[in-house]
């Protein structure tokens, strides 16, 4: 019997086999095809969790600084005049930037003062620059935790001697001092006495006896110029007997430019009064929100319905609900687009305090 061999083409001379190049470059490329698309997904995932992360943090932002402007609105006017008490006259355009009052015996502090479009964010990075105007608000209230949220009796106001003098009480209540143990320098205290209509805003420079201990508070030059000792004629001289004194909180909300030329700002909260670590006392003192707002507008509604954006200062005590839109844009650019992520948000905050009722 005859056995041939057939001899398979594809072995050697050694009876060996293998992948020829055409081959390996198919599994290369189709290897090269997976690996990217992979890759493309995996990428894709990592966009959109920076994206989601940095809008996250973004929003935190925002809703921090509306969360606190909220607070303070829903407490503005609490036991306070709409009509407000009075300032000398100016010092609203000189310290909140607010148009001049048209009156010239005073300006009146209403617990909702409106500031459209008074300060400005700068950004150089682009040709020509562009300038962005944003909105500010002060919010005042009463300091109901001040001498049991009672008045401090006043017995006296002498303009020269620059102090208000504490009337004795023989049986107050016992959570109600009468005395300046209640008062701290830096204080702003809502002065009210049937002489002088709505009362008047001074701010404490010092404390002091005068014949019965602790019995003087003093209120002489201010560094927020709020304590008008012009003459007997001014707004401190007056005050009549009897009056009563209670410690108010006034507070500014308003974006600083943080210097950086890309039209960025810092949502601010300017405490006004205080005391330095000296004792002494001090105009205001800021305190960093938000960082990164592109932008911060104000819509108020009035008592009766009105919308506006830029109330004037007759309509200051009408102001009875605040929205407000608040913008601010991601530290790092979106990979994609290659441009910071804005997120914007906008509340709507009531003013309970001043009598808003929801039609």
């Amino acid at each position: 019997m005859q056995i041939e061999s057939v001899k398979n083409p594809a072995m050697g001379k050694h009876g060996e086999s293998g992948f020829t190049t055409i081959e390996m470059f198919v599994a290369m490329m189709l290897f090269a095809i997976v690996i990217g698309s992979i890759y493309g997904l995996l990428e894709i995932g990592r966009s959109a969790r920076l994206n989601s992360l940095q809008s996250s943090e973004t929003s935190q932002d925002v809703r921090v600084g509306l969360n606190t402007i909220g607070k303070d609105v829903l407490n503005a006017g609490v036991d306070f005049p709409n009509a407000g008490p009075l300032v000398p006259n100016g010092w609203l355009k000189n310290k909140l930037l607010i148009p001049p009052d048209p009156l010239s015996t005073g300006n009146n502090l209403t617990p909702v003062i409106a500031g459209y479009q008074l300060n400005t964010l700068v950004n150089t990075s682009v040709s020509p620059s562009v300038t962005v105007k944003t909105d500010q608000v002060t919010l005042i209230s009463t300091d109901n935790t001040f001498n049991g949220g009672l008045p401090l009796n006043i017995s006296n106001m002498n303009v020269s001697s620059m102090q208000l003098v504490i009337s004795p009480q023989i049986t107050p209540p016992a959570s109600q001092a009468q005395d300046n143990t209640v008062v701290n320098i830096g204080d702003l205290l809502f002065v009210n006495s049937s002489t002088i209509g709505n009362g008047v805003i001074c701010e404490v420079t010092d404390k002091g006896s005068n014949g019965r201990a602790n019995n003087v508070i003093r209120i002489g030059p201010d560094p927020l110029g709020l304590n008008d000792l012009s003459s007997p004629t001014g707004n401190m001289g007056r005050v009549g007997n009897p009056a009563g004194a209670q410690r108010i909180s006034m507070i500014t909300f308003h974006v600083v430019d943080d210097g950086s030329g890309q039209g960025t700002g810092i949502l601010t909260r300017t405490v006004y009064g205080g005391a330095d670590s000296s004792g002494n006392a001090i105009a205001s003192t800021d305190q960093p929100l938000t960082f990164d707002v592109v932008a911060m507008n104000i819509r108020y509604a009035l008592q009766d319905g009105t919308i506006i954006s830029n109330p004037v200062d007759s309509q200051f005590p009408n102001i009875r609900q605040l929205s407000i839109t608040l913008s601010v844009r991601s530290p790092k650019n979106d990979p994609k687009t290659g441009k910071p992520i804005i997120d914007t948000l906008t509340s709507t905050f009531n003013a309970r305090n001043l009598g808003y009722e929801k039609n």
